[in-house]
């Protein structure tokens, strides 16, 4: 089950419990997403807490939001057994090779076998935030402590004092009020 919230009616105190309210996911439940902005995704496993999964930002998150639908719904398979194709346009019969899931198409393949319910959270999205998106997105992963977020690449090693990212103290203070609301809710 995939859904999807705005931020604005999170922090107002609109409960995620009724989530047969909410919208489904569809290209019309995202039509007016497909700009740039910030989204979180939620999930839960049948009848357990909900946990803040991931925090993304992107150019077009609408379309950013079904590709991730697409990953954790197992749409999305290795490619085994590709033919190669040389520099000159030719294949070479008899060789093949697997391209494999990227890190990010792994990840959500996991989320999909060990949740079963998702809300998709917009926190912000149009022209607006094109410059700030990036800082946004540090924000709420860090207030949410976002289990599969990473700021670039993953970890080699667990650390115990993880530093809050740079840059999110620039964030417009409105939307950070939104997000804060967002998350006191969430959390009650």
């Amino acid at each position: 089950m995939f859904k999807i919230i705005k931020a604005d009616e999170l922090s107002s105190n609109k409960s995620i419990v009724e989530i047969e309210k909410l919208k489904d996911i569809s290209k019309e439940s995202l039509s007016d997403c497909k700009t740039y902005g910030v989204w979180g995704l939620l999930g839960r496993k049948k009848d357990e807490q909900w946990k803040w999964l991931q925090v993304g930002q992107s150019n077009n998150i609408g379309l950013e939001i079904i590709s991730d639908v697409q990953c954790i719904s197992g749409e999305i398979t290795q490619d085994n057994d590709r033919p190669y194709i040389n520099q000159f346009g030719q294949v070479v019969n008899g060789y093949t090779y697997n391209v494999y899931l990227s890190a990010r198409e792994q990840i959500y393949k996991c989320i999909g076998e060990n949740f079963t319910d998702f809300i998709f959270v917009c926190v912000c999205c149009g022209e607006e935030y094109k410059d700030s998106k990036m800082a946004i997105e540090k924000y709420v992963a860090w207030k949410t402590r976002a289990l599969f977020w990473r700021n670039g690449r993953a970890f080699k090693e667990p650390k115990a004092n993880v530093q809050e990212p740079e840059g999110i103290e620039n964030i417009e203070p409105s939307i950070k009020k939104v997000i804060d609301q967002m998350i006191g809710n969430f959390n009650k």
